[in-house]
């Protein structure tokens, strides 16, 4: 700040000391909105390690995807995450669940649309336009994940501002990029693509 004063006085070389006070003080604040999204994979036992991601990086949002437990569970849950804002996607059985939690004070979050594999909301800030932002978690299933993209499409057909979509896209670019797989597999999978 005090910088930005002493380049604006060189400017004004006959300006008198006392005038330098009477400039207006810039606030320094940041406009940001930081989003925290992780695949946590069961938020069962998690609980700790998601208070301190959030203590140290301190997010206006945050997002957690495949978190496995729906109903009065999750509840219990997203409550001890403790952020004023909260909404959610359950998941089916021990699959899926998208959770997005704000801070009020912050943003305004409203519900855009959703279902198992997306959870997409509209995003105010004062004095700002809206904007859209998707969080995913895209079934395993190749066929769900086609209505999943489908699902996108209309929403792209209906929101023309900008849209921000992040997640678990349960894409992957070779059979090595995948967890649990076996080495048969592997090599199955390597075989296939040296032969094409």
């Amino acid at each position: 700040m005090r910088a930005i004063r002493e380049e604006f006085m060189s400017l004004l070389p006959n300006a008198p000391l006392h005038v330098f006070d009477s400039y207006p003080i810039f606030p320094m604040v940041n406009m940001s909105i930081k989003i925290l999204i992780w695949n946590v994979q069961g938020v069962g036992n998690k609980l700790t390690i998601i208070r301190e991601l959030v203590r140290i990086h301190k997010p206006s949002m945050l997002v957690l995807v495949e978190t496995h437990i729906s109903g009065e569970n999750s509840q219990q849950v997203c409550y001890k995450i403790n952020f004023s804002g909260k909404t959610r996607v359950d998941a089916q059985g021990f699959a899926g669940g998208i959770w997005l939690f704000w801070r009020e004070e912050e943003v305004s979050v409203t519900t855009f649309d959703s279902n198992t594999q997306h959870l997409t909301v509209e995003i105010r800030r004062v004095g700002d336009d809206p904007w859209l932002f998707s969080a995913i978690y895209a079934s395993p299933d190749s066929n769900l994940r086609r209505q999943l993209w489908s699902e996108l499409e209309r929403i792209k057909d209906q929101f023309t501002g900008p849209w921000l979509i992040a997640g678990d896209f349960n894409e992957t670019r070779s059979v090595n990029e995948r967890n649990g797989v076996s080495n048969l597999e592997k090599m199955q999978g390597i075989f296939k693509l040296g032969r094409e």
